[in-house]
C-alpha cells in the first residue's frame, strides 16, 4: 500500500535477532533504533510505561510454553504467563493514553483449552484474558480466531500458522514456533467514533500552533 509506517516497542529477550530485524526495518524504511533485545533492555517487564511510544496497532506473542503441548503447561502458575499480563496493562495504557486502536496477540491454541487442576476442571486462560479486555477496554470489540495452516495452502494439518506476521507483511522471526490462536480486537463504533474525534482535535490543536 506504501503507506509510510514505523515499528515500535520492539522486544525480545534473544539478542541474536538483531541482525535481521536491523535488515528488515532498513529494508522497510523503518528506523532500527528502538529495536530493544536481550536479557535486560529486551526484558518488556523491565519498561516502564511511561516509556512506551504511542502506536496505531498492538501485535504481540507472549510466551507459548505455559500452555503449549509441549511445554510444563503450569499455566499462569509459569512465570513467563507474566508477559501476557504485562501485554493486557500495555493494551489499557495505550488505548486510553496513546490511542491505541486495534490489537492482535497470538498464542498456541492450547491458552484456549480447559484444564484439569487438582481433578477440577477450569476453564480456558483465554477466556478470562477476554473478560478483563472486555471490562476495561469495553469500546473494543473483542474476539478471539483460530487459523489452521491448509487455509493459507500449507501442506500441513495441524491448527497453526507459519506465522501470524506473515498476515501482517511482516516475515516471522527464525527458531518460532507456530501460532494458532489469536485474540483480536478493534474499536466498536463508539469506540472508532471517539478516537476519531481525539485525532481531529489533537490536529487542530497542531494547526493552531502552527
Amino acid at each position: 500500500m506504501e503507506i509510510a509506517h514505523q515499528s515500535v516497542n520492539t522486544f525480545d529477550l534473544d539478542k541474536h535477532y538483531f541482525h535481521y530485524l536491523y535488515k528488515h526495518f532498513t529494508e522497510h524504511a523503518m528506523d532500527p533504533s528502538d529495536i530493544k533485545l536481550g536479557k535486560i533492555v529486551g526484558d518488556l517487564l523491565r519498561e516502564p510505561l511511561k516509556r512506551l511510544k504511542g502506536c496505531d496497532f498492538l501485535v504481540a506473542g507472549p510466551p507459548c510454553p505455559p500452555w503449549a503441548a509441549q511445554g510444563n503447561r503450569n499455566s499462569v502458575k509459569d512465570a513467563r504467563a507474566m508477559v501476557f499480563f504485562r501485554i493486557l496493562v500495555w493494551c489499557y495504557f495505550l488505548a486510553h493514553c496513546k490511542g491505541l486502536i486495534a490489537v492482535v496477540l497470538e498464542n498456541v491454541v492450547g491458552i484456549s483449552h480447559k484444564a484439569l487442576n487438582n481433578g477440577v476442571v477450569r476453564e480456558p486462560v483465554i477466556d478470562m484474558f477476554l473478560r478483563v479486555l472486555r471490562k476495561f477496554l469495553p469500546d473494543f470489540a473483542w474476539g478471539v480466531d483460530t487459523l489452521r495452516l491448509v487455509d493459507y495452502k500449507i501442506p500441513h494439518s495441524r491448527l497453526g500458522l507459519k506465522s501470524l506476521q506473515d498476515l501482517l507483511g511482516t516475515p516471522a522471526l527464525p527458531g518460532r514456533s507456530e501460532s494458532t490462536c489469536v485474540i483480536i480486537g478493534i474499536p466498536t463504533l463508539i469506540g472508532a467514533r471517539a478516537y476519531l474525534e481525539h485525532a481531529s482535535h489533537n490536529r487542530d490543536l497542531q494547526d493552531r500552533r502552527s
